[in-house]
């Protein structure tokens, strides 16, 4: 399968991920995240146990998208409008984090959501 002209590579992602998650059960590990952009829309999302989502407004996405990536605005803009919308991302979630914030903001989110499934 191609995507703009490129190939897209889910069947060989979703064979290394079997294979890490099999190596990490092997391991008795209780937590494992795996940040994957591309995970509800493919059938990896049925290999997980628990969905967080992070949200940012768009205006905030796109402004990201320029200093983090070097996009025009009218590139990010495209990008963002190509995205699902924000209802259909949180529909899927267990967790909605908020992104709107710096990094440390997210990360604190992040600590607190670990930590309850730890002690689990």
């Amino acid at each position: 399968c191609t995507f703009g002209g490129g190939f897209v590579i889910i069947p060989l992602m979703r064979k290394k991920f079997v294979e890490d998650l099999q190596w990490i059960e092997e391991q008795e590990e209780k937590v494992v995240l795996v940040e994957a952009i591309e995970l509800l829309r493919s059938e990896l999302k049925d290999m997980v146990s628990t969905v967080w989502v992070v949200y940012a407004k768009p205006e905030i996405r796109v402004q990201r998208m320029m200093v983090e990536r070097g996009l025009s605005e009218e590139e990010a803009r495209k990008r963002v409008a190509s995205q699902w919308d924000d209802a259909t991302y949180q529909a899927q979630a267990n967790e909605v984090l908020d992104g709107s914030h710096d990094t440390r903001h997210l990360f604190e989110q992040c600590d607190r959501l670990i930590k309850d499934l730890i002690e689990c």
